[in-house]
């Protein structure tokens, strides 16, 4: 059964999911949406309006640049122009000439490290964008087939065995982590019938492996809707079949 990223009514979460879900304000209507998207919602509309802010100020700054080596060329113009005649006599042009360059050069490398400063911002909020891209992407997946309880265990694990980034491009990756060109269908499919998800996913057919070594991170008895995402996950690449009893057990207490 494949679950909505957001719904107008409490009554409307399908049951076994209520925990997955919180109230949010979405431009004055209440509504209830995956928790793991609330970061994402809050924080696009402030990037899109900091990102806009950061290229503005690289291209001022950029223009400042342009500005200060035209208004230097035309300094040293004039101050050559006015001096010419004096070089001769007064010993004094040489000196001169080395503070203007000194003042130039250092005017320029305050400049290159402003851009600087801004390109890396850019690199950090273009990064965070893919991996907000990346988010949406698996988050889609994960609802469609998680089990009640693991949408956000999931789609964390669909993010790191299943895409990557390259040149801004999201790369769908098979089991042996190649590159393929699978629609989001096939990937579906694929990850349905692969042991490594099998203790996350409704109704799999495939046998749970996971990864052994390790321990969960997590209390011993500690009931599964208090463990967090990251200490289901633990769980679940540790110890499968634990995840797969206490994931079941939960389920059940739902009913």
């Amino acid at each position: 059964m494949a679950i909505a990223e957001k719904y107008s009514k409490k009554e409307d979460i399908p049951e076994g999911f209520e925990d997955d879900y919180t109230e949010y304000d979405d431009n004055g209507e209440k509504v209830f949406i995956l928790r793991h998207l609330i970061g994402a919602l809050q924080a696009k509309a402030h990037e899109k309006e900091a990102r806009k802010k950061e290229t503005e100020a690289l291209k001022a700054a950029q223009e400042k640049i342009a500005a200060q080596e035209a208004l230097d060329k035309k300094r040293r113009d004039e101050i050559e122009e006015a001096r010419k005649k004096e070089l001769e006599t007064s010993g004094k042009w040489e000196e001169l000439r080395k503070l203007e360059e000194e003042k130039r050069l250092t005017d320029k490398a305050e400049s290159e490290k402003a851009i600087a400063a801004l390109n890396a911002k850019l690199k950090a909020m273009e990064e965070a964008a893919e991996r907000e891209k990346i988010g949406a992407y698996c988050s889609k997946i994960s609802a469609e087939i998680a089990l009640p309880g693991a949408v956000e265990s999931l789609r964390l694990l669909i993010e790191l065995k299943r895409t990557k980034m390259v040149d801004g491009q999201l790369v769908v990756l098979d089991r042996a982590g190649m590159a393929v060109s699978w629609d989001k269908d096939q990937l579906i499919a694929d990850i349905k019938d692969d042991p490594f998800f099998a203790p996350l996913i409704q109704g799999s057919k495939a046998t749970g492996g996971g990864a052994v070594g390790g321990g969960s991170g997590a209390a011993p008895g500690k009931p599964f809707k208090d463990y967090t995402e990251q200490e289901r996950v633990q769980l679940f690449l540790t110890k499968p079949e634990k995840f797969r009893e206490l994931a079941a057990a939960e389920k059940l207490k739902g009913k």
